[in-house]
């Protein structure tokens, strides 16, 4: 009697395994890259077949998922049109919802008989391809708020309060500036890399600063800047350039940006002044950084600038106590 029911109680078990098998089961993880492959709900949406920039296309792939991600965790609403490919700071970038998820690179085009702007098309092809099923891209858009809460559902309490002119913002470029590449009207765009105290509020790490490339009339290319965008949503217009005085923490000043930096428009010589960040800048001297064709000069991507502000200016603020 033991032994018909150990053997009933196997057999349960040997039917509920077969059951489960059959059955599909909606995983709670988010995006992982599989391999050089970027995922959306556990498929592929596009490839990068080659390293660049150091990194090895297993490492580009998981650069790109959490852009991805990250991008797709804010954004208001999941659609193809919020995937575009456009030029960020003078190269060709994918981009979702304004934030740039990955640049291609020319020996992955090659490798697919492609323009990198092709590429890109193809790689945002991909993309759209998964969020023309709407119930679907809800369903993994909520897997990744769910999985990162601070970037997907935390809203920050947010004040309208006027940063000073010069006001100094530290910012960062995922891809390098070059004036090799660069051409007029291309859109530029930096990420705040640390918080910029106002009073008692500040600008949070991780707000996005947005313009295009201008002339300045004298055969030279200056980066204007014309929105910032927090983490929030939030978008306010400013009117600011990189600077040549390079920007400082309060704590510990140190000078950045100092490789291969240009002249200024107005003496023709470098500025080493140093000032720290969120202070006010119209007592130093400061100029705006050129980009002269031909020069080869460039800012490193991930090299730290200062964005000056050029205007008093309303933006949107949180409490310092706020965690970002």
């Amino acid at each position: 009697m033991l032994m018909n029911s150990k053997n009933s109680l196997l057999a349960q078990a040997i039917l509920l395994a077969l059951a489960l098998i059959g059955t599909p089961i909606q995983t709670a993880l988010a995006g992982f890259p599989l391999g050089n492959a970027v995922t959306m709900g556990g498929e592929p949406v596009f490839w990068i077949k080659a390293p660049a920039d150091g990194f090895s296309q297993e490492h580009r792939a998981q650069l790109a998922q959490d852009n991805l991600d990250n991008a797709l965790a804010t954004a208001p609403y999941c659609d193809p049109s919020l995937v575009k490919v456009e030029r960020i700071n003078g190269t060709v970038g994918l981009t979702l919802n304004g934030h740039l998820v990955a640049t291609p690179d020319m020996a992955s085009a090659n490798a697919e008989n492609l323009t990198a702007e092709q590429l890109a098309q193809k790689w945002a092809d991909g993309i759209k391809s998964f969020l023309a099923d709407h119930n679907r891209s809800i369903s993994y858009r909520d897997s990744l708020i769910g999985i990162h809460p601070i970037q997907g559902s935390v809203a920050y309490t947010e004040r309208r309060l006027y940063a000073p002119e010069g006001t100094a913002i530290p910012v960062v470029f995922e891809q390098a500036v070059s004036a090799d590449t660069l051409k007029v009207g291309d859109v530029v765009r930096g990420t705040v890399s640390q918080d910029v105290p106002i009073g008692h509020f500040l600008i949070p790490t991780g707000s996005v600063v947005s313009g295009t490339v201008v002339d300045n009339g004298s055969h030279q290319m200056v980066l204007a800047f014309s929105e910032l965008k927090t983490p929030n949503g939030t978008i306010t217009p400013i009117r600011a350039s990189i600077s040549t005085t390079y920007c400082t923490t309060s704590v510990k000043p140190h000078p950045v940006c100092t490789l291969s930096m240009p002249a200024g428009l107005r003496t023709a010589a470098r500025v080493p002044a140093m000032i720290a960040i969120g202070a006010p800048a119209s007592e130093t001297v400061t100029e705006q950084v050129a980009f002269v064709p031909g020069s080869h000069f460039e800012i490193a991507a991930g090299r730290e600038v200062s964005v000056i502000l050029n205007d008093t200016t309303p933006v949107a603020l949180v409490e310092r106590n706020i965690a970002m």
